[in-house]
């Protein structure tokens, strides 16, 4: 059991246990309306509400909070295979080829422990096999948020986000001789 679903479980038993002692009270209330309130009853009257109250959102607080484990990786370093662009898999032909009509069929990026990276795709440009994508440069990392900046297209920059396994890149399309904005690249680690 994870230590959210632990916590949640506590706080429903908690808030459970709030519940029946409230209950009790007032089944006491309703046999002699007319008995005085002892001062713990009076108390429990009053503060057991406000308990269940505050229970509930303790629960609407661990539920929201997530799992302790981030969906960032600290250390993003490693081998990245591309499986989509712009959510189509792969091989993708490149729409709004600027001069030349090419063919995505595979692409392999590695990001390096000294924040280094180099990406190298291979495909079809006009019919015939060719390498479609060369990149390096350097990254730097914020939470989920990878900045990168190439070397080889005079500082152009772009970014993207980083979960467990993944890294989703917002690629502009000239890096693919194309007139389109960007693309959306997904990448898997080591696969």
């Amino acid at each position: 059991m994870t230590l959210q679903a632990e916590r949640a479980r506590h706080v429903e038993y908690e808030v459970l246990r709030v519940y029946v002692l409230i209950d009790h009270d007032l089944e006491t209330i309703r046999e002699d309306p007319m008995a005085v309130p002892t001062q713990n009853s009076s108390q429990s009257r009053f503060a057991r509400p406000l308990i269940a109250l505050a229970m509930c959102g303790a629960i609407a607080l661990v539920l929201a909070c997530g799992s302790d484990a981030p969906t960032a990786p600290q250390d993003v370093s490693g081998t990245y295979v591309l499986r989509t662009v712009d959510e189509l898999a792969l091989p993708v032909t490149v729409p709004n080829p600027r001069e030349h009509a090419i063919v995505i069929r595979s692409v392999t990026a590695t990001l390096n422990e000294n924040h280094t990276y180099a990406v190298a795709g291979t495909g079809d440009e006009d019919g015939d096999a060719h390498t479609v994508l060369t990149d390096a440069g350097t990254f730097t990392q914020s939470g989920s948020t990878i900045h990168f900046t190439s070397t080889i297209f005079g500082g152009a920059t772009y970014s993207g986000k980083s979960k467990t396994d993944t890294v989703t890149v917002t690629l502009p399309g000239g890096f693919v001789d194309s007139d389109n904005a960007s693309f959306a690249l997904l990448f898997v680690k080591g696969s």
